[in-house]
């Protein structure tokens, strides 16, 4: 009844009762979970984790979440927390062993990889498991796989380790402004009287994040006019600073233009909305051939040279890189061998020694010789993985164009026939 007219209402509501509503709560979880387990229990179902630690600076205490990542039947990629706890300690083995409670918490039967940060520690963790998890492809050489926008930043971390003068006395300029609030107050007047078109405001540098340093360089790049207004407005600051020169900001420029390559590729790495595995090999060429343009820069040259010696300790040997990534370049259609002999020619051009210089058709036999290898190598994965590729056909079979689930059965059985075929020849 309308509490106006006294008449029935045309529509009604129905309510739920507070109990109701609680016990849907609660329920909801509980669906979810179960039906994640299922997914997760069957053996069809490839799996892949990532894991994160930090440390609470103020209990000391230390906590670790593990995410599950995977592709449902409806080719759709998802990503579920499924571990979130305080840890004991950051040793190897202690960190293994919650890996592998969580995996058989959840019942998880085809694991694919896992992805640590770059640690001691989390090597001997990656040990650890590789001893205690059965049915892993070759044995978990590529079990493990490094998150690469970690590599990234500890890349740029020791470069900019490195800062020149000018870049030290901006961040000794921006501590003093942001000492009190009458410093800031004065600068803002300074802005505001020399009509600075930025509206963002002078930000503190952190020592072990490089895009702090960026963002300040970044930021300061439109603020020159209002720095000379502030030292002329603050004696002390004229005094007792290094106040930042015009040759200072041709640096930040010049820096930021620099550093504008790494964040690019670091938020295009740290997705997860679409696959990326396609691509990895191709950004770690472009990283390197960014930092070797940019250390024959004079101004650059010693913290490009610092990149160069951290990028060979992660991406400079082939053979270190996780297989994985070269078989998703080698699958993707538009790159497929041709791309990865191209990029091998180009980085073992880079590498050779100057006194050992080698030729044209010698280049060419190497990087042939490792993508033959790499070749060889996928196709003893794509048996191995065979099981699960028509798995996953068959589940997509109504969705798929009949002639495109023809040709994908086909090549699949095909691939399986020529291997049978070679190994019979082999025993006879």
């Amino acid at each position: 009844m309308s509490y106006r007219t006294g008449k029935p209402d045309r529509h009604w509501i129905q309510t739920k009762t507070e109990t109701s509503i609680t016990g849907n709560i609660l329920d909801n979880p509980v669906l979810e979970r179960n039906k994640l387990v299922t997914f997760l229990c069957n053996p069809l179902n490839t799996v892949h984790l990532t894991t994160d630690f930090w440390t609470s600076t103020s209990k000391r205490v230390h906590y670790i979440v593990i995410t599950a990542h995977f592709i449902d039947n409806n080719w759709e990629m998802h990503k579920r927390i499924i571990n979130s706890k305080e840890l004991d300690s950051q040793r190897g083995e202690d960190i293994g062993k919650e890996v592998l409670k969580c995996i058989q918490g959840w019942g998880i039967k085809n694991f694919m990889t896992c992805m640590f940060d770059n640690a001691s520690s989390n090597d001997k963790a990656i040990e650890f498991l590789k001893n205690k998890l059965p049915n892993l492809y070759n044995e978990g050489k590529h079990f493990h796989i490094r998150c690469t926008a970690h590599i990234i930043n500890l890349i740029v971390r020791d470069g900019m380790n490195k800062n020149d003068e000018s870049v030290k006395c901006l961040q000794d300029a921006v501590r003093y402004i942001r000492k009190s609030t009458q410093q800031i107050a004065l600068f803002k007047k300074c802005m505001k009287g020399v009509v600075v078109e930025s509206t963002k405001f002078l930000c503190n540098d952190c020592p072990t994040r490089w895009n702090s340093t960026y963002e300040l360089l970044k930021i300061t790049m439109d603020l020159e006019k209002a720095f000379y207004e502030y030292e002329m407005e603050d004696r002390s600051f004229a005094r007792d600073m290094a106040t930042p020169g015009s040759e200072d900001f041709v640096t930040y420029r010049a820096m930021v233009s620099f550093l504008e390559k790494f964040r690019f590729k670091t938020e295009l790495v740290s997705t997860s909305s679409k696959p990326l595995a396609n691509r990895f090999f191709g950004e770690v060429c472009v990283i390197y051939k960014h930092i070797r343009v940019w250390s024959k820069n004079k101004r650059f040259s010693s913290i490009g040279n610092d990149m160069i010696d951290k990028y060979e300790k992660y991406w400079g040997d082939f053979e270190i890189l996780n297989d994985y990534m070269y078989f998703a370049t080698i699958l993707d259609l538009r790159m497929k061998t041709e791309f990865l002999r191209h990029a091998f020619e180009t980085l073992i051009k880079y590498k050779m020694p100057e006194n050992k210089p080698l030729s044209e058709l010698d280049i060419t036999v190497k990087a042939m010789s490792l993508t033959r290898i790499l070749k060889q190598d996928l196709r003893t994965f794509l048996m191995v993985t065979i099981p699960t590729l028509m798995y996953h056909m068959k589940q997509v079979v109504v969705k798929m164009p009949n002639i495109l689930m023809m040709m994908t059965t086909l090549w699949v059985t095909n691939l399986f026939n020529r291997r049978t075929h070679r190994i019979q020849r082999k025993q006879n």
